[in-house]
Formats: C-alpha cells, structure tokens, sequence
C-alpha cells in the first residue's frame, strides 16, 4: 500500500511492501494540487519496488535526485540515445518516448537483474497494437544490445518469440475505382472529410503530409510537400526529404473553393477554422462513411487512400518511377509491393529499374 500525506511544510510518502515499511519525506509545499500529483508518484513508485527496484533508487527519485545509477537500464538508454549518430532525430525522439513510455518504469534496475518474464508481462499490460508493441521491444533490444558490448550482459533477455509476428502482414488492399468514389460521395455531407479524403485520394500524400500542407506550398499545378505533422506538432517529413506532386484537376478545383484559401495557413482547418491537429475526427467520419456506401473497411493498412492513388495510378499505365516521386515511395519497395497492378506493356521499365536498383 501506498500513503500519502502533509507532514509540516513538506509531504510525507509511506509504503507498505510484503510486510516491509518505507517512509521519507520531500521538500514540497503539500498544496492539495501537489499531494494530488503526489499520490501518483505514489502509484508509480510503489510499482517500482513491487517489482523489486531498491527503496534507496526509489526514494532518490521521489526526492528529485535523478542521478542514474551506473551499469542500470537508464544508464544504458541515456548511452544509447547519446550517441545515436546514424539515427534521424525525428526517429531517435520516437526512440526516446518510445523508452519513457515502456520501459521507464525499470530505469533504476541494474540490467542484470531484468527478467523475461516481468518485461513481457510488463509490456503486455499496455493495451496497443502488436506493431507498438514490437516497437517497443526494438527500443529495449539496441539499449540491451550495449550493454552486452559493454560486457555487462551475456545475453539480451528477450526471446525471439516475442516478435508478436501473430499480427497479420498486410499487403496492399486498395479500394477500386468504384468503391473510392462511393466513399468520397458518401463524405459530402462532412466537407472538412471529404476535402481531406479527396487530396490524400487523388495525391497518395500521408496524413502528416496533408496536416501539415500549408498554402505556400501549394504552387498550382504542384503541391510542394515540405513538412508533416506528428504528434499534433509540425516537423519533417517522414522521409526527411521533399518533394513536389502534380495535382490532378479535381484536387486543384476543391482548392479553388477551399474556405482556408483566405486565411494563408494551413489548408486543411477543422469547422471551427482552426489546424487539424490529428486524425481523430476525420478517422471517424471515414469509418462511418464506410457504413453508409457500404463499402469495406480496410483493417490495419495506415493510408489505404496512398495505396489505391498508387495502385491505380499503376494500372493505368503511369512509369513506377513516377509514381514513386509523386508519393515519396523508395523505388525498389514500391515495385516489391505493388508489382501485380503494373501493366505487362512496362515490363521493359521494371527490368530497366530493378538493374538500377536491384
């Protein structure tokens, strides 16, 4: 059990651990905002040393002294993140959140004392998806990894039956032409949606792309992809690179009639005409249109707009390379997945390809 309460003109911790008592106290002004944020340091703390973290890491931290503790799994995380010189910044902040998310609860436990089978059951008490999951385990797997070149692990205590690999793998499920525009009708009735919808189908842009358009980048005929929006905040692209897409004719009129064209920010506003931070409302308008064309919802593909722009824009005969430019695809990938709605008239193109990229 864990207490909490005033004690003079500081704020006093108890806890109660197999019959074990631990008690300190904190330099804070027990205000009842305080003692509320207290009671869920409290929670976190008295998880700690159930899983067996000692009471002197625990109450350093409760105290504020945030030294980490050498040869434990902070020590190496702050290691790992540190000298992360082939990673992207953009990729290495998903790796530390990632990291404060997961697996900060055993920041303070030496890396030797890590069980299997207290990180599994700790990471299967997340309610998230299999591929959050894996992710989660690739961050814990590099800070491992360093420790044992540091000699102070002999093996990383993750099985490789914990891939969570019982996640389907989706190939591309595009929609037909038919079903795209059945589904763009049917989000008439939500214009803030169906201009969103429409772009990503008619450009195969990603969400953080089309989030994060604003109208200087739109330079008719071409949008200039420039920046995304992750995490409700604008930053780089995914890929870290820009690139320009020639907008078909039906993208360019909704812009010629998009309300957001006299305000000059973002093109993409909500009704109340402020950005969309992220996908929330439009996802929900998108599963609810589904309902109403009668149209089947594709599961676990991240753009399936991005797919049928690509899919169809191969059937209809466009060079892959092409294709490739206009979605930021690497090439080689695009013709991995997508080769079966290449037309047999570009086979020369694909041998050309594939010698130039393998």
């Amino acid at each position: 059990m864990a207490y909490v309460k005033p004690h003079r003109n500081r704020i006093a911790y108890r806890f109660r651990i197999d019959g074990e008592e631990f008690t300190t106290t904190v330099d804070c002004k027990p205000t009842a905002t305080n003692i509320k944020a207290a009671k869920k340091e409290a929670e976190h703390a008295e998880y700690r040393l159930k899983l067996g973290e000692s009471w002197e890491s625990v109450r350093a931290e409760l105290r504020g002294e945030r030294v980490l503790i050498a040869k434990s799994l902070g020590y190496y995380a702050q290691f790992s993140f540190d000298n992360s010189l082939q990673i992207r910044d953009t990729t290495l902040r998903q790796y530390e959140s990632l990291y404060h998310i997961y697996w900060k609860a055993f920041e303070r436990r030496a890396v030797t004392s890590l069980l299997p089978s207290e990180l599994l059951a700790h990471l299967n008490s997340f309610d998230v998806s299999q591929k959050t999951k894996r992710n989660a385990l690739s961050v814990l797997r590099i800070i491992l990894g360093v420790a044992k070149d540091d000699k102070v692990l002999i093996e990383i205590p993750i099985s490789a039956k914990w891939d969570f690999s019982t996640e389907e793998q989706h190939d591309p499920d595009p929609y037909s032409e038919n079903e795209r525009d059945a589904l763009l009708n049917a989000l008439l009735d939500w214009p803030v949606a169906w201009r969103y919808f429409l772009m990503g189908f008619h450009t195969g842009m990603r969400t953080g792309e089309m989030l994060a358009l604003e109208w200087k980048g739109v330079i008719k005929p071409y949008i200039k992809v420039m920046q995304g929006r992750s995490r409700r905040k604008v930053g780089k692209t995914k890929t870290g690179k820009h690139r320009e897409i020639i907008c078909p004719d039906i993208v360019l009129d909704m812009l010629d009639v998009n309300p957001s064209r006299f305000k000059k920010s973002f093109v993409h506003l909500s009704v109340t005409g402020v950005p969309i931070l992220d996908e929330k409302y439009l996802m929900a308008k998108w599963r609810e249109a589904h309902k109403n064309a009668k149209v089947r919802l594709r599961v676990g593909v991240r753009y399936p707009w991005r797919a049928t722009y690509v899919s169809l824009a191969l059937a209809a005969g466009a060079p892959p390379i092409w294709v490739a430019k206009q979605t930021g695809h690497n090439i080689a990938t695009l013709i991995k997945h997508y080769a079966r709605w290449i037309k047999d008239r570009k086979k020369q193109d694909i041998e050309e390809l594939e010698k130039i990229y393998g």
